[in-house]
């Protein structure tokens, strides 16, 4: 099984979760995720915005802004290369590739900052 099928395998079994089983599933990750001694340390964190049929990650970024840890996600562009940008109130969102929600602009993130 290649890449693109593993990708669409995995959609799929996320499209049949039930609501309720999607929502148990997104609140026990986000209790590990806040468990986790590297985030309760981290000044920034870089993470996806996810697609609709995917585990939320919504919650996981209002409760790290609340924390006043920087929220970085990705903005990808031609030949597979990308950079990390500050998620804020201000910050312009479109959809991309696969419809995939990026920001517009915005100042890229220096690759050491992910470190922390």
């Amino acid at each position: 099984m290649d890449k693109k099928q593993f990708r669409q395998r995995q959609i799929e079994q996320l499209r049949q979760l039930s609501p309720d089983v999607k929502a148990r599933l997104e609140e026990q990750i986000m209790e590990r995720f806040f468990e986790q001694t590297a985030v309760s340390t981290a000044k920034n964190v870089a993470i996806t915005l996810s697609q609709k049929f995917e585990l939320n990650t919504a919650p996981i970024i209002r409760r790290l802004q609340e924390r006043k840890i920087s929220v970085l996600v990705p903005k990808t562009f031609e030949n597979r290369r990308m950079e990390f940008v500050s998620l804020t109130s201000e910050t312009q969102l479109a959809p991309q590739a696969f419809g995939i929600l990026e920001p517009v602009d915005g100042i890229p993130v220096a690759p050491t900052a992910l470190l922390t």
